[in-house]
């Protein structure tokens, strides 16, 4: 019949499934259009080589946060074109993945995703000269490769 509810077994079982949710969630959370958005990036021609899955996974994540990131003003990363020849976006290493994105003095209207914590070889993240609001999502302490982040002049909190 299983542990009565007040035993130590049973409070370990249920925080320990409580910490599984509490993790699970935020991943399951994140906007499946993301991964549609990393196959129309190869079918589409913004990632010539379709086996390099990881730059194809990080095209899915700008152009899934695109219109977040930039509110009102417009951001010219599209499925149709290069990812090396989008605005702000630098690409690098081998194989190759997004390891900059620097949009400043475009005075992007938005909010920052935490979905930006989905680049993994992001160095560089450069939002100042910017109209974002919100805060800086707790999730960006994740990118283990980000040597560089500015948000001055810009309505960023936290």
């Amino acid at each position: 019949m299983g542990e009565p509810r007040n035993s130590p077994g049973y409070v370990i079982a249920a925080a320990v499934a409580a910490l599984v949710l509490a993790v699970a969630i935020p991943v399951m959370a994140r906007p499946a259009h993301a991964q549609d958005s990393a196959g129309a990036c190869v079918t589409g021609g913004a990632v010539a080589d379709a086996s390099n899955t990881g730059l194809a996974a990080d095209c899915g994540v700008l152009l899934a946060v695109r219109d977040t990131l930039a509110g009102d003003v417009t951001l010219d990363w599209s499925a149709d074109r290069p990812i090396a020849e989008w605005e702000g976006i630098t690409v690098g290493g081998t194989p190759a993945r997004v390891t900059e994105l620097d949009i400043s003095g475009r005075w992007l209207s938005g909010t920052i995703p935490a979905e930006l914590a989905d680049l993994p070889n992001l160095t560089v993240l450069d939002l100042s000269g910017s109209s974002l609001t919100g805060t800086i999502p707790a999730e960006l302490g994740g990118l283990t490769n980000l040597t560089e982040l500015w948000l001055h002049h810009s309505g960023v909190t936290g």
